[in-house]
């Protein structure tokens, strides 16, 4: 098994994260909650500020008002739940600590020593042993993502408008600070400050399939809810709509995933959320990582996600046009949707880019193709791709150059009342 990839871990500092960036993010500060006369890292909840400068304080997402904070009405349920995080706590503003002498390193999952596999077990399982008022649990931990990814919060000052992490520029930096100060606590309860959580590299063959490490039903970061049918040796399908292909093998599967990688990424749509739809339990309405609410449950959501930031990390290495967005018009840009349901041919020439272009011309302008008009149900797993230039859909896949891309949705619920 090949075992070469490994993930230096990315220190958020202000190299990767624009006071800009950071100040508008709902979440990308670490709370210090005074429960006692000695304080504790309790990870992350929200953000106070990183700054007293008035001018950066006023970027259009703040954090939310903890006393606001609603219950949320999941996805294929009828009973409301509270992932709200506790309020009458003393809140201090995080500041980075000093620069560590040694770099965590995140592991491949599927390459890990014992050696570590009994560290995070043991990590996790005293996770599991804190009782759930305290912001460290397990269950408190997870539901930041609920609370930050259901809408539990409305926006600061627009009370018609949620806080929604996902399908937005919040992405990427929202999940690289909770996985920062989760794997800073894993790290703590076993005093092992090096410790770094495993990315699940399903980009590379033998990633394609759920690690070993959580199929352990003995171990603390096994879960249950999980798709049966998706168990190892299945090689994950990144082009997954719902049913598993019958007429693909294991080479087939792995050349397309490849395909899909390497030429349609887009990182959440493709594969973030497809990960998230073809690992949960479509008995148990995706449960736990096919549905936002529960999906950070299972300790594989943190493995998928270390590899999200390392994709994003990538993504940037490659140069030119790749990096951080700083344009206002981007930040305010709003994400488009589609249905599952139907095909919709689309001809739309206005102000293409011209067809022939070099290299530099691609890196400095790009062409998006935007399609209007086409809604789904967000409580639902939606699924489309587009085609440009194919008569028969049904014969085209991510290897062919008529394959543009796909449009996946994780289904999520809403904020009650």
């Amino acid at each position: 098994m090949a075992c070469l990839i490994l993930s230096s871990y990315p220190r958020p500092n202000a190299t990767t994260f624009p006071r800009r960036k950071m100040l508008q993010s709902p979440a990308v500060g670490k709370r210090r909650y005074l429960s006692s006369p000695r304080k504790q890292e309790l990870g992350l909840y929200g953000s106070a500020s990183f700054s007293a400068d008035p001018l950066a304080l006023a970027a259009p997402i703040q954090p939310p008002d903890f006393n606001e904070c609603g219950k949320v009405l999941p996805d294929g349920t009828t009973t409301p739940i509270n992932c709200c995080p506790p309020v009458d706590l003393t809140i201090d503003d995080y500041k980075l600590p000093p620069t560590p002498n040694e770099l965590r390193v995140r592991p491949a999952a599927q390459c890990v020593t014992d050696d570590y596999l009994a560290k995070y077990n043991k990590a996790v399982s005293l996770m599991k042993t804190i009782p759930d008022d305290d912001p460290r649990s397990f269950m408190k931990q997870a539901n930041v993502h609920c609370s930050y990814c259901e809408g539990a919060f409305h926006q600061i000052d627009h009370k018609d408008l949620i806080i929604q992490v996902h399908s937005s520029w919040l992405f990427f930096p929202f999940h690289r600070w909770f996985l920062y100060f989760y794997e800073r606590i894993l790290g703590k309860l076993i005093d092992d400050p090096t410790f770094a959580l495993p990315f699940w590299n399903y980009d590379s063959s033998p990633g394609m399939q759920i690690p070993a490490i959580f199929t352990d039903k003995n171990s603390s970061i096994y879960n249950k809810l999980r798709n049966p049918n998706h168990q190892p040796p299945t090689v994950m399908d990144l082009n997954w709509s719902g049913t598993d292909s019958t007429t693909q093998n294991n080479e087939d599967l792995i050349a397309a995933n490849l395909n899909t990688m390497y030429r349609h990424v887009s990182v959440e749509r493709v594969p973030h959320n497809i990960v998230h739809n073809w690992t949960g339990d479509p008995r148990q309405h995706g449960e736990d990582m096919g549905n936002f609410y529960s999906a950070s449950r299972d300790s594989i959501f943190f493995a998928h996600h270390a590899n999200v930031d390392r994709l994003w990390t990538i993504w940037k290495g490659l140069g030119g046009s790749r990096k951080d967005p700083t344009d206002t018009d981007w930040l305010d840009t709003g994400s488009g949707a589609g249905s599952s349901e139907q095909a919709k041919e689309v001809e739309d020439e206005e102000n293409r880019p011209k067809k022939s272009r070099t290299k530099k011309e691609k890196e400095d302008e790009e062409e998006v193709l935007v399609i209007d008009g086409i809604k789904i149900k967000k409580d639902e797993f939606v699924k489309f791709d587009v085609f440009i230039n194919e008569d028969d859909v049904t014969a085209s896949g991510p290897d062919k150059t008529e394959f543009a891309g796909s449009f996946v949705h994780v289904p999520h619920g809403s904020l009650m009342g």
